[in-house]
């Protein structure tokens, strides 16, 4: 977390995990019986879109994970430079 914290603290966007989004990673982990590797490959599937989203856009100041976004359920929020806050395209 603290990684794609700073990678997107480059392109001047805070990014936000909720308490329960880490959870949900936690859980995801524990379901595949992996460890800190499992961690890693749910944040950066997460993530993914994220990335390569996030550079190409310099009015998005902020990214906030959700459980759904971990669970592939959601697309995570995206807070634009005037609070105004929406859904990722995928």
């Amino acid at each position: 977390v603290k990684q794609y914290k700073h990678l997107l603290s480059m392109d001047s966007v805070e990014l936000t995990f909720t308490a329960d989004a880490l959870e949900a990673v936690a859980t995801k982990a524990l379901e595949r019986r992996s460890g800190a590797r499992g961690l890693r490959a749910i944040i950066e599937k997460a993530m993914l879109d994220v990335m390569f989203d996030v550079p190409s856009s310099p009015h998005i100041k902020e990214i906030v994970i959700t459980p759904g976004v971990i669970l592939g359920s959601d697309l995570p929020i995206v807070v634009m430079g005037g609070e105004e806050r929406k859904k990722m395209a995928s």
